[in-house]
């Protein structure tokens, strides 16, 4: 009897669990009445969360009302663990019709055979062409033969600087540098160091983010073959002369055979576990600890 009951209610967790995570045809009010109307619901997970999901869901909001054939349910996944979640939801029967997803990430998941092939129904949709996009953003979703996305952002990456600190510095700040030795020269007035350690850094290549990729491509690398299919890497000068530069900033600055702006990188690992969060009021370059930063269009928002 006691086996019996043990099993008994083991089901009826189970049960329990799969009613409230299985996907519902319907969850609000709305989409109820868009099912009346005979319309289809997508469920749409987002990568994006916070006011970045906000001013996405007004345009999805301005979708559903602008049709009466579909009605999109989004759902702010987030970035952290996406694709744990992804891996997830596929192995347990219950994916998203859409989930908005990273190159890398998808280059990857459909190596594991996790995605539709696109290009029947983009060869059916007139608004979608291969033309009406940049080449290069085009081949981070057509590869192996197949089309296995539909690109709907890229980011930008440009130079922000600190104007208040290049006043102090003696710099204007309406002149940013415009070459890798003018950075380098910038970086070494920027930043300050104290008795008790760095004060201000600044320039560091890889904050807040590692943009290797980028940089390899502004010293002239390449990073793949397309004729062979390889990647090149180690095989390419220019990108060894690029991994070099950036080490050249985490160097003991007291040797003479240093450039100016390298730092000690222990004094730069103690001086970053000070910075703030970074989507907050506290993040190091609103503060000040760093002058200049390799960042995307997306602090044209962030920064008010």
């Amino acid at each position: 009897m006691k086996i019996y009951f043990t099993w008994f209610f083991a089901i009826l967790a189970c049960v329990a669990l799969y009613a409230v995570l299985w996907p519902r045809q319907t969850t609000t009010e709305a989409e109820r009445n868009a099912v009346a109307e005979g319309r289809t619901v997508i469920v749409y997970w987002d990568r994006h969360s916070g006011h970045e999901h906000d001013a996405r869901r007004e345009l999805i909001d301005e979708f559903n009302r602008s049709q009466d054939r579909v009605y999109v349910r989004a759902l702010p996944v987030g970035y952290n663990a996406l694709m744990e979640k992804m891996l997830t939801s596929i192995a347990g029967g219950a994916p998203p019709d859409i989930c908005a997803l990273d190159g890398t990430f998808l280059a990857q998941l459909v190596a594991q055979g996790c995605f539709t092939p696109l290009e029947d129904f983009v060869a059916r949709s007139p608004h979608i062409r291969e033309e009406a996009f940049f080449p290069y953003i085009w081949r981070m979703v057509c590869f192996d033969g197949h089309v296995w996305g539909i690109p709907t952002t890229t980011d930008t990456y440009c130079l922000l600087w600190n104007k208040q600190a290049f006043r102090k510095a003696g710099l204007d700040p309406e002149r940013p540098p415009e070459t890798i030795e003018e950075l380098e020269a910038y970086a070494a007035r920027l930043t300050i160091r104290g008795d008790a350690g760095l004060e201000q850094i600044g320039f560091l290549p890889w904050q807040p983010w590692d943009l290797t990729h980028m940089w390899g491509l502004l010293f002239g690398g390449q990073w793949y073959d397309e004729e062979t299919g390889l990647m090149t890497c180690a095989d390419d000068a220019a990108l060894i002369r690029m991994l070099e530069w950036q080490r050249s900033f985490a160097l003991d600055a007291n040797s003479a055979d240093n450039p100016p702006y390298a730092m000690d990188p222990a004094k730069i690992t103690s001086f970053q576990q000070g910075f703030g969060a970074y989507m907050s009021a506290n993040n190091p370059f609103y503060s000040g600890k760093i002058a200049m930063i390799t960042e995307g269009e997306w602090q044209v928002t962030f920064i008010p």
